[in-house]
Order: C-alpha cells, then sequence, then structure tokens
C-alpha cells in the first residue's frame, strides 16, 4: 500500500450502478426491486448498501 498499489480483489461493481442503487434505496425502493432495476445481486446490495434506520412508532414519543 505504501508504493501506491491496492491490496486485494478488484471490486466488479460498476460505481455509477452503486450509486444508483443508493438512490433507490433512499427514494424506498425494496431490495428485489433495487436488485430487477440495477442487475447487482442481492447478497451484494445487503453487504455494500448501509441498513435503513429505523423509523420512530407513532406516539413513541410520548
Amino acid at each position: 500500500m505504501s508504493k501506491g498499489r491496492r491490496i486485494g480483489r478488484p471490486s466488479v461493481l460498476d460505481p455509477t450502478k452503486l450509486a444508483y442503487a443508493d438512490h433507490l434505496r433512499n427514494a424506498g425502493h425494496t431490495i428485489p426491486d433495487i436488485v430487477s432495476k440495477t442487475g447487482i445481486t442481492k447478497s451484494s446490495l445487503y453487504r455494500i448498501l448501509p441498513p435503513r434506520r429505523a423509523d420512530p412508532a407513532p406516539g413513541a414519543d410520548q
């Protein structure tokens, strides 16, 4: 790494597809919808995309 070389296996996922998948996830699409629109496998999406934040239940702040 100190010589500027990458270590490990190169990524095969396209950064633009990942950005699109992240956009779809933030827009509220489900994982199966994102898989069909991007072609990225379900397991890769679960590994790469951050989990959704849990919305508080209605009336939980009382």
